[in-house]
């Protein structure tokens, strides 16, 4: 597809411009050639958008491949964003106003003043929101929608508040809020409908499993792991290398430093 998408781009507008070319000095053709891709980039964007206005966007939820509404829609979009996005990231996300130009296009609501690498791996930028001042590290990988077996599609929005940090290799699940000043180090993993409160402080190679709630003004440590369905209460500190469960937490008041570590057998219990 995005062998396809590089075709039309090039040759498109070479077609519209051989009338014009015809008998003209072999040297033109060489000049006018990365003219016509450039045209024929801003078409095939401008085709996308018109796509993309047509058809509405998937609804959140659960849904069935090929059957459900949604998941049709959802096959729809991603026929068209993951090519262009393939194709096309890499070049214009390296100027700020093209990068605009290219998410408008895509009909996505991430902020022009947020950052994204040319090398950000995006599941369909519709799903996205994230607010000016974010900075998406390289290789993070922001997936709205998911498929954990074949025929079922989970989908659910992203939300990333202003000013906040995903660095480098961080995976981020469907359903996930992040919000203001948070900082979300290297190499951890934010499962389904995690909710992280304003300035939160997730630790390097951390895993935050399924529907975890952590305060404002939390940290957790660097290597730990938050149980699923865990509530982490404002400004609570987890040391690093810890395992959290939801089980523990209700068990007993937070203090303002917690290191709550479980035995290997019952870890695997979980």
């Amino acid at each position: 597809m995005s062998a396809f998408f590089l075709v039309v781009a090039f040759f498109l507008p070479m077609t519209i411009l051989l009338p014009y070319l015809a008998g003209q000095n072999p040297l033109l053709w060489v000049l006018l050639i990365p003219v016509g891709f450039v045209m024929g980039t801003f078409l095939v964007l401008l085709f996308v958008r018109g796509i993309y206005t047509l058809f509405p966007a998937a609804s959140d939820g659960k849904f069935k491949v090929f059957k459900d509404r949604s998941a049709i829609l959802w096959s729809i979009e991603n026929a068209f964003s993951n090519p262009v996005l393939n194709t096309f990231q890499g070049v214009l996300f390296m100027n700020e106003h093209l990068r605009t130009f290219f998410l408008w296009c895509l009909r996505s609501q991430i902020h022009p003043k947020a950052m994204i690498t040319t090398r950000t791996i995006i599941g369909n930028p519709r799903l996205l929101f994230i607010d000016k001042g974010v900075l998406i590290g390289e290789h993070a990988h922001l997936a709205p929608s998911i498929q954990p077996k074949v025929g079922l599609l989970f989908v659910s929005r992203i939300r990333i508040g202003a000013d906040s940090l995903i660095a480098g290799y961080v995976s981020v699940l469907p359903g996930v809020w992040v919000g203001r000043g948070c900082c979300v180090q290297a190499h951890s993993f934010l499962s389904l409908n995690v909710r992280l409160g304003d300035r939160v402080t997730i630790g390097a190679r951390s895993v935050i499993n399924e529907g975890v709630t952590v305060g404002e003004g939390s940290r957790i440590g660097k290597d730990c792991r938050i149980m699923a369905g865990a509530v982490i209460p404002p400004k609570t500190i987890i040391k690093d290398g810890q395992v959290v469960t939801r089980l523990e937490f209700s068990l007993q008041k937070p203090s303002k430093e917690v290191g709550l570590t479980v035995a290997p057998e019952k870890f695997l219990q979980l």
